[in-house]
Order: C-alpha cells, then sequence, then structure tokens
C-alpha cells in the first residue's frame, strides 16, 4: 500500500524537481554562448578532472546515463572535435573518451562563467548550514541510487 507525501515532504519534493528543472534550464541557456549544453559541459567537465581519459562506462556511470547513452553524447563530442574515441587494448571491446586539447580549452573556457552562474543561482541562495544539508541528502540519495544498480 502506498505511503503517501506529507504536505511537509510534498513540498520539499516539489520544490527540488521545480529547482532542477529551472536550475538545469538555466545554465543549458548561459551555456549556450559557448557552444555547450550542461549535459556536455558536466561530460568534458568530469573528463578534464579524471585526468582527461576514461572508459566511456564508467562515465556514464560516474555522470548517471546509461552507457549507450553515454556512448551516443561521447559520439556527438567527437564529431565537434572535442573528444577522440579509442579502443580499450586490454580487452579490445570497450572504448575510451578522451579529451582533445579543443576540449580541454573549451571546458577552461566555459568554467568560468559556469562557476559564477552557479554561485548566483544557488550557493548564494543557501547558508552554509542549508548547503551541508543539500549535499548530505544528495550524498545519501546517491548511495541509495548506486545500492539500486548493484542488485540489480
Amino acid at each position: 500500500m502506498a505511503h503517501w507525501l506529507t504536505a511537509e515532504e510534498q513540498e520539499a519534493w516539489k520544490n527540488l524537481q521545480l529547482m532542477q528543472l529551472q536550475l538545469s534550464s538555466e545554465l543549458n541557456r548561459r551555456l549556450a554562448p559557448f557552444g555547450l549544453t550542461l549535459q556536455d559541459y558536466y561530460v568534458l567537465a568530469h573528463l578534464d578532472d579524471q585526468g582527461g581519459r576514461m572508459r566511456i562506462v564508467e562515465l556514464g556511470r560516474d555522470l548517471g546515463l546509461e552507457t549507450s547513452r553515454a556512448s551516443h553524447h561521447v559520439s556527438r563530442l567527437v564529431q565537434r572535435g572535442l573528444l577522440v574515441k579509442e579502443r580499450c587494448p586490454q580487452d579490445g571491446r570497450g572504448f575510451f573518451a578522451t579529451l582533445t586539447e579543443a576540449g580541454r580549452g573549451l571546458v577552461a573556457e566555459a568554467a568560468p562563467s559556469h562557476v559564477s552562474d552557479v554561485q548566483d543561482l544557488f550557493i548564494r541562495n543557501a547558508s552554509p548550514t542549508q548547503l551541508r544539508a543539500i549535499a548530505a541528502a544528495s550524498k545519501n540519495t546517491l548511495k541509495a541510487i548506486r545500492d539500486v544498480d548493484h542488485q540489480k
């Protein structure tokens, strides 16, 4: 039997969803002058943070994307010259996504503006206590999702 959300739970859930949708939309709009979507930025920035090269399956796992979706996204970034796709020599089946100089340059160009946008739209609208609570709740939720994925 379903346990319906309390008014407080419903308000928190609804506001979280609306915030996420509207924040993503606004960040997408602000990244457009760089020729990037928010997801493009996440892929490039995550690769940059991880040394510029990752197996596509691991990149997808880290970003919450199915392997096929991550592979298609990588292929679109390859067509734009921002990544190269290389066969994994260890098993011959998997592929690496590797940042090109153009990809590394574009993420470096977009990062200061993106960080400023995140600060203006999100960080400055929460107290340090609220940010810690959001971080903790997000971490717990991401762990619960990973645990479910490992049970499949």
